[in-house]
């Protein structure tokens, strides 16, 4: 689900767009509050960059919620940790025998 309005939506997988949603807020909006570029708050609602540790602080400010509240246990979107998801299954699978 996407909040829409007054501009294009933007996605709700992740914790932070999530909350957005819940309290209607608008992207530019709360990047402005948050002293946050726009293009910055549009990646990390779409999931193609992590907030760095002083944009997430400033972000969970503005929202008054804790960091841990928007930071994600994972984020898979993202290359880095799809390749180091893809490395720890390939480690523990189990060893196919070759068939003569």
């Amino acid at each position: 689900m996407a909040l829409v309005g007054g501009s294009r939506p933007y996605p709700t997988h992740t914790k932070l767009g999530r909350i957005m949603l819940k309290r209607g807020l608008r992207a530019y909006k709360v990047a402005a509050e948050a002293d946050v570029y726009v293009r910055s708050m549009t990646d990390y609602l779409a999931g193609r960059k992590k907030p760095s540790p002083r944009n997430m602080a400033k972000l969970a400010a503005c929202l008054g919620v804790t960091v841990p509240d928007l930071t994600e246990k994972k984020y898979p979107w993202l290359k880095e940790d799809q390749d180091a998801l893809t490395a720890a299954q390939t480690v523990n699978e189990p060893v196919k025998e070759k068939v003569s």
